[in-house]
């Protein structure tokens, strides 16, 4: 679990930070842009009304003008604005889509799966390297008998065949290494 979470934020770092650093720059220039009120009285935005509009203003730009009807300088800063935020959101997007088809990011998610698959697993299973014939044979007779399997084989094709076979019992399988070390005294 731990690679997922580090690839998502070691991808998703720059993305998260250039909109952190948008939204603040688009925030400040409304604190810092004078507006007015229906009086004519002259008012600055707030931090927090700043936020709220730039919240909604980047992500769908509409609900208006508030507190009250921007000035043509406000309005000036807020087309910029809009233009700066939906192409950093752009590139957001395409990085989390990007993220999302990274083979890397895949195959943490697939040996996550793996390892809930395994760790529910009450009774003790037998771990088959390999599903070739014999891997495929040894499995068979193995769930024909009520035992539990679990398959590792560094080819995907067969991995792929051991979710197609109609077994007795569920075979969790990963396509992958098995390293072993020991050490020899």
């Amino acid at each position: 679990m731990n690679n997922i979470f580090f690839l998502i934020f070691r991808r998703m770092r720059a993305p998260l930070l250039t909109l952190i650093l948008t939204y603040s720059i688009a925030m400040l220039g409304l604190v810092l842009i004078p507006g007015k009120d229906p009086d004519g009285n002259v008012w600055h935005m707030d931090i927090f009304h700043a936020f709220y509009f730039v919240s909604f203003m980047s992500s769908t730009i509409g609900f208006g003008e508030i507190p009250y009807a921007f000035t043509s300088g406000q309005r000036l800063w807020v087309i910029f604005s809009i233009f700066f935020t939906v192409v950093v959101w752009l590139y957001s997007i395409g990085t989390v889509l990007a993220l999302l088809k990274d083979e890397t990011f895949q195959n943490a998610l697939t040996e996550r799966r793996f390892a809930k698959k395994i760790s529910r697993m009450c009774e003790s299973f037998y771990l088959i390297c390999g599903y070739g014939q014999t891997g495929e044979a040894l499995v068979k007779a193995l769930t024909d008998r009520n035992q539990h399997a679990v398959v590792i084989d560094i080819l995907d094709d067969r991995v792929n065949l051991l979710k197609l076979e109609n077994l007795r019992e569920y075979v969790p399988g990963l396509c992958g290494c098995l390293h072993i070390f020991w050490r020899q005294d």
